[in-house]
C-alpha cells in the first residue's frame, strides 16, 4: 500500500512482509519528515470505528438489525484480543517513529496491516451499515441460516427459475456464493435479496418448520414475514 509524503516521496508499505523485513520498514517509514508527522492524512482507529458504531446505536440507526448487538461485542473483543496478543503485531515498538503521538505511531504501523479476527468483525458491522444506509431490511442471522439451508437443499431441484429474477446468473452460481456465506459479509445483502425473491416467488418443496425463534414463529407467512 503506498504512502505519499507532503514533499512527494513514496514509501510502498507491503501488506504482508516476512518477519525479517521489520526492521526495514522501520527505517523505511522513520524517512517521515516533520511536516507529515504535523500534516497525517487521518484514518480512523479501530477503537474509533467501535466508538462510532455505538454512537450509531445510540441515535436508533441499527433498530432493524437485531444481532447488531453481538457484531458490536465481537468487534471489541476481536480488539480486545488481538492488542493482547503479542504475535499480532498490534502496537508499535518504541522505536518506530518515537518522536510523533501514539495516536499517528500506531495509524501507521497497523496501515496495510491484516487482523484477520478484527477484519471479520469489522465486515459484519461494515455490512448492517451498508443495509441502513441504503435503507434496506435487516438480516437476522436466524433468517439467513434458515434461507440459506433451504436453498442449498433444494435449488437443484427447481427448473425454469426465471433468468430476471436470478439476475442473469445460474443457480449453480449462486449455490457456490451462498454455501459460502455465513451472513455476517458485505456480500450477504445481495444473496439474501435473491433468496426472499425465490421465496416469494414460492419455490418451496416443503412446509416451512416452525420455531421458537421470535423471528421464524411465523413461518406460516415465510420467514420474517417475506412470503
Amino acid at each position: 500500500m503506498p504512502h505519499r509524503l507532503e514533499d512527494g516521496t513514496v514509501i510502498q508499505l507491503r501488506q504482508h512482509a516476512p518477519s525479517g523485513s521489520i526492521p526495514r520498514r522501520l527505517r523505511e517509514l522513520e524517512v517521515l519528515s516533520q511536516s507529515a508527522i504535523a500534516k497525517p492524512r487521518h484514518q480512523h482507529s479501530h477503537q474509533e470505528w467501535l466508538e462510532q458504531f455505538s454512537l450509531y446505536a445510540c441515535q436508533g440507526h441499527f433498530e432493524n438489525e437485531p444481532d447488531f448487538t453481538t457484531a458490536l461485542e465481537e468487534y471489541r473483543e476481536a480488539i480486545r484480543t488481538t492488542a493482547a496478543d503479542p504475535q499480532q503485531g498490534y502496537h508499535p515498538p518504541p522505536e518506530f517513529v518515537p518522536h510523533a503521538r501514539l495516536a499517528l505511531r500506531e495509524s501507521l504501523w497497523r496501515e496495510g496491516r491484516v487482523y484477520p479476527a478484527i477484519h471479520r468483525a469489522l465486515e459484519w458491522l461494515v455490512a448492517m451499515y451498508e443495509r441502513v444506509m441504503r435503507q434496506e431490511p435487516g438480516v437476522p442471522l436466524s433468517e439467513w441460516h434458515q434461507l440459506q439451508h433451504w436453498f442449498l437443499t433444494h435449488w437443484h431441484l427447481w427448473q425454469n427459475v426465471d433468468d430476471e429474477l436470478l439476475d442473469g446468473k445460474s443457480l449453480a452460481a449462486w449455490a457456490r456464493r451462498i454455501h459460502e456465506d455465513n451472513g455476517r459479509t458485505v456480500e450477504t445483502t445481495e444473496l439474501i435479496r435473491l433468496l426472499r425473491r425465490l421465496w416469494a416467488q414460492q419455490y418451496v418443496t416443503e412446509p416451512p418448520v416452525r420455531s421458537s425463534n421470535p423471528c421464524t414463529s411465523s413461518l406460516v407467512d415465510g420467514p420474517c414475514g417475506y412470503r
